[in-house]
């Protein structure tokens, strides 16, 4: 009978730890977040704020509207969600091993458009020792025993968030607890891998890339629905697993990499540390501040993407 059991495929275990990191964190208290004290059901929907100010999440307008608040701000200014976290590998049979923290920021702006919003989006992100908290320059892989190069993330991808795709592909999810907005969002993707193993047999670890992801925001209805606000303080986490990163130089070894982060919207770049804000303007400015043009996305952009053309360059390809 064991024997026959069946054994998730990687993607399927993606999607399963995903899925039990998301439901662990999401109910964790995050600092800064008063937790609430009222005894009433949670609601998955419904309205907050009173007369003109009132917003019904029943409606798509008025959900997506309110979720451009949270994540962004209505004005068109610029803006910064900063994010600190740590990434631990699991190996079946192995205790798990937390390998560094990460430390990221997204820069962006939304405009207006017919149907929607348009999103202008950059971002950055780099590897800490847990311990030291410096940017790790070189990383020594325990199982290789080797040091490795890590390759810091900078992408910059736009996207129309329009409301007709609400509830096709894009889906916002919303609960309501007293004055405790809580917004989420998840990600599941599967496709071809940039690091097919037969061609990157130190880089690649599959044929197909997985990525599963949650994120969840949390917010005052009082914020969202006082119309003299454009933006509304939030904070977040988002969990997500992946296989190997590419630079880690693990080829086709088993294991997945679980990503947790702790985010919140900041001001400006004064609000990221300094270190961080100077590891990004020596590698390439431009991402220091948000697109100001709307480029038509690829949707194949994604970290590894960017990985590739850095390890192809290594590679002298």
């Amino acid at each position: 009978m064991t024997d026959e059991m069946h054994r998730p495929d990687r993607r399927e275990l993606l999607q399963i730890l995903a899925m039990g990191a998301g439901g662990l964190l999401a109910t964790a208290p995050l600092p800064g977040l008063a937790a609430s004290q009222g005894t009433g059901p949670m609601r998955v929907s419904g309205r907050i704020g009173r007369g003109a100010d009132a917003i019904d999440f029943a409606d798509p307008r008025q959900k997506l509207d309110a979720f451009i608040k949270v994540e962004g701000d209505q004005s068109g200014a610029e803006h910064f969600l900063y994010g600190y976290g740590t990434i631990t590998a699991y190996i079946d049979g192995m205790p798990d091993r937390r390998l560094f923290d990460t430390e990221l920021y997204a820069v962006r702006r939304y405009r207006r458009i017919d149907g929607g919003w348009l999103r202008l989006h950059r971002e950055a992100g780099i590897y800490r020792d847990p311990q030291t908290r410096a940017i790790l320059k070189k990383w020594r892989n325990p199982w290789l025993e080797r040091d490795i190069e890590p390759i810091n993330i900078l992408q910059e991808f736009s996207r129309r968030y329009r409301v007709a795709d609400l509830g096709r592909a894009f889906n916002i999810g919303v609960s309501v607890k007293d004055d405790d907005v809580f917004m989420q969002r998840s990600f599941f993707v599967v496709r071809p891998s940039e690091f097919n193993p037969r061609d990157y047999p130190v880089h690649g670890q599959d044929y197909f890339y997985g990525l599963s992801e949650y994120v969840n925001f949390f917010a005052k209805s009082s914020d969202i629905a006082n119309p003299k606000l454009s933006s509304a303080p939030a904070v977040g986490v988002t969990n997500s697993v992946t296989g190997w990163f590419p630079w880690l130089e693990m080829g086709t070894a088993p294991g997945v990499l679980v990503h947790q982060t702790r985010f919140k919207k900041v001001p400006s770049l004064a609000d990221i540390p300094a270190d961080f804000v100077a590891a990004v303007r020596a590698q390439d400015p431009k991402f220091l501040t948000a697109p100001t043009e709307f480029a038509e996305p690829d949707l194949a952009t994604s970290g590894e993407r960017y990985y590739k053309a850095v390890i192809d360059r290594r590679l002298g390809r």
